[in-house]
């Protein structure tokens, strides 16, 4: 992976492929700017953030479960542009409060509102009835009360405070009689029995995952912390049955943080590259068939192998931002204002409205190309140095792996441009090529090339 760093970006190159199977070369660039809270304007930082290979996790020995600090930069595409926070939320005025809000809004661009409580607990409610049956029936549980938050002044923004977490499957005497019996049996051996713990999918760090109705799994269960506004845990849906449960229709925690890879919902995108779909095909109807040579296999277990889809990797798995984070398109020079993620209670600053104007020269290879900026990533946990780091993503498209291979010896220009400047240039350069990305990119659309004037004096 080849890098390098100008006066204003630090940057790489490296052979990369597009879901559509397009080979080419994957040019990123990144540039880190420092907030001026007064001035409301962002102005260069004395050194920019790294390219990252892979995501760097808040508790590396806990990878299931860690927050991610910051993302990785080396996804080949991102179709859409990922707004990502990491802050601690500030109650207003430094006072401690119960509850608050918190939002991040980019004009014309996004808004995104979260409540923020202190800490607080489910309290289990006794039945009041039971149902009818010729035994007297069974109990009817009632819904838990949820204690008042405790006060809070402060709250890092981390998904471990959002919904999830594990959830004790407290069994059943029957099944507890039945199930012990069997491990009896199995070890000749008495074999103390614990009620399995289940992990929520969507983010198993978090809080007020719950799967039974019994006290010890609902007394005293630690509630969510950060919530959406508009869907906020309530007592009756605490309890959850989990064999309804299905990982394609499950929401990601709330919050602004970048989301881990094996979380769902964006796990549920990963999958075989396409191009090797039919590798994976052919290589899961030779496990069929040698199934289907031993005398101890039934037909429909075979059968149930060759059935099997195989999952292709998909677009939004590249993506690092929450689902209600990731935007059409971020021009660059948008005005933001956060309420309640700093200490300054209410922050507005204008993007920098600066950008990368690049041109690769190698074997086969010389001309411009589009940069596309898909990651904003607010950095605020350090009060005295509060920035804003920008990714632009590039491809130049070549015809075969072997071209890539031989395009080994490629020099990247990198020029930095003004916001006019820059969107008619890259217009131009999107136009007469028909590329597929001048339709979806966040910054091409001639449309926006409508609202500014080109001035090329300060290039």
């Amino acid at each position: 992976m080849p890098d390098f760093e100008t006066d204003e970006y630090r940057g790489c190159w490296l052979p990369s492929r597009k879901l559509d199977g397009r080979h080419g070369l994957l040019v990123v660039l990144k540039r880190s700017w420092r907030v001026e809270a007064e001035e409301g304007i962002c102005v260069p930082a004395s050194e920019n953030d790294p390219i990252r290979v892979t995501a760097v996790l808040s508790d590396p020995m806990r990878p299931a479960t860690s927050d991610v600090r910051y993302p990785g930069d080396l996804a080949p595409q991102k179709d859409l542009v990922d707004v990502l926070v990491s802050a601690e939320a500030c109650a207003p005025g430094g006072k401690a409060l119960r509850s608050f809000e918190v939002g991040l809004n980019i004009a014309d661009v996004v808004e995104r509102r979260l409540r923020v409580h202190g800490s607080r607990a489910a309290r289990f409610k006794p039945p009041k009835r039971r149902t009818r049956g010729a035994d007297g029936g069974r109990p009817v549980p009632e819904p838990p009360v949820f204690e008042e938050p405790e006060p809070v002044a402060s709250l890092l923004l981390s998904y471990r405070h959002a919904y999830g977490g594990e959830a004790v499957m407290v069994l059943d005497e029957e099944t507890r009689a039945a199930l012990s019996a069997a491990a009896e049996g199995d070890s000749g051996a008495s074999t103390p029995l614990t009620d399995p713990v289940v992990a929520y999918p969507a983010n198993p760090a978090g809080r007020g995952f719950c799967i039974s109705d019994a006290e010890e799994a609902v007394e005293g269960l630690a509630l969510p912390q950060i919530e959406d506004l508009e869907a906020p845990l309530e007592p009756p849906a605490l309890v959850r049955d989990y064999t309804q449960m299905e990982l394609a229709g499950l929401n990601a925690p709330a919050g602004f943080a970048p989301l881990p890879v094996s979380w769902f919902p964006r796990a549920s995108y990963a999958g075989v590259m396409p191009w090797d779909l039919p590798k994976a095909e052919a290589a899961r109807d030779r496990a069929a068939d040698n199934l289907a040579e031993r005398e101890d296999m039934e037909a429909e277990w075979v059968a149930s192998v060759r059935e099997q889809s195989i999952p292709v990797m998909g677009a939004s798995w590249f993506q690092d931002a929450h689902p209600k984070l990731q935007v059409a398109r971020v021009l660059g020079d948008e005005r933001v204002d956060l309420t309640n993620l700093t200490r300054h209670g209410a922050l507005s600053f204008e993007l920098p409205g600066r950008h990368p104007w690049v041109r690769v020269s190698a074997t086969g290879v010389e001309g411009a190309v589009a940069m596309t900026l898909d990651t904003v990533h607010f950095d605020l946990l350090d009060e005295q140095n509060l920035r804003v780091h920008l990714v632009w993503r590039g491809f130049v498209p070549l015809p075969s792996a072997d071209a890539v291979a031989n395009a080994a010896d490629a020099v990247v220009q990198v020029r930095d441009l003004p916001q006019a400047a820059w969107l008619v240039r890259r217009q131009e350069l999107l136009e007469p090529q028909g590329d597929d990305d001048s339709s979806s990119s966040s910054s091409g659309a001639t449309v926006e090339i409508e609202r500014v004037v080109r001035d090329d004096r300060d290039v």
